[in-house]
């Protein structure tokens, strides 16, 4: 099964248009989809509920905005509780800037044995159109400095929402982190979900690339610039103290079963 796992902050205008994207999806592949109505103060959740007869849509909803990190805890935490091992989560924007045409490569890489498929707009092929210079030279001197910091990945995109997941790798993540696998509230989420998972033994990333459809989006993204870069300096530098004081997760449990 095809389980999406999408947070949803007032999206009343792009919500009708990603739900009737997945819906030609689901017609091929069996699926649930998880709307995380993150304390939303217009119609999204109205709306996502109504595409019940439609799909099948569950919302969850938070009664004020906790941010992107506590959206995916509460989506994770309420999927795994069921999930089959073999069932793929798929995570996306839920302002229609990813592209759907790309979701049979993500489910078939997870199929060739991937356990981590990431859309990257900075792979070869990738590309951002619809959005600012500074924002796209902003994202990408991001992405860069983290490959710097982070070689071991292998990866372009640390920051990308778009992802498909093993259920089997997230339930071992949370088997071994615990609470701490999702601590980040903001957009930086993206990349400790990343980072975390890549120490964990037999993880293996794939990436393909995506198109950034920035133009696709009605309204402006939730994503404040200078809040975003504080949020990535605070966590390089808790990360680092972490990976200072205490023993590499692989060494920790070299042992856990698969």
């Amino acid at each position: 099964m095809i389980l999406f796992i999408i947070p949803a902050y007032n999206e009343e205008k792009n919500i009708p248009t990603l739900l009737k994207e997945i819906e030609c999806f689901a017609k091929n592949y069996k699926c649930r989809i998880i709307i995380v109505n993150d304390g939303s103060t217009d119609k999204t959740e109205e709306i996502a509920t109504s595409f019940k007869n439609k799909l099948p849509v569950e919302v969850l909803t938070h009664p004020t905005n906790k941010g992107p990190g506590e959206a995916f805890k509460t989506g994770f935490s309420y999927v795994l509780k069921e999930a089959k091992e073999e069932d793929i989560i798929i995570t996306k924007e839920a302002d229609n800037t990813g592209d759907d045409s790309i979701l049979p490569v993500m489910i078939k890489k997870i199929l060739e044995g991937n356990n981590l498929v990431i859309a990257s707009c900075y792979a070869r092929d990738g590309e951002i159109i619809g959005t600012t210079f500074i924002r796209k030279a902003l994202s990408y001197a991001a992405n860069i400095f983290l490959r710097i910091l982070y070689p071991h990945l292998k990866v372009k995109t640390y920051s990308s929402f778009y992802r498909a997941y093993s259920v089997k790798l997230l339930k071992k993540a949370y088997k071994i982190y615990g609470n701490n696998f999702i601590k980040e509230k903001g957009f930086i989420v993206m990349t400790e979900i990343l980072i975390k998972l890549s120490r964990l033994k037999d993880t293996k990333i794939a990436e393909i690339p995506t198109v950034l459809k920035c133009d696709n989006r009605v309204g402006k993204s939730k994503m404040i610039v200078l809040k975003n870069i504080l949020d990535y300096l605070c966590f390089i530098l808790k990360d680092t103290l972490d990976r200072i004081y205490k023993v590499d997760i692989n060494n920790r449990y070299q042992d856990y079963p698969d």
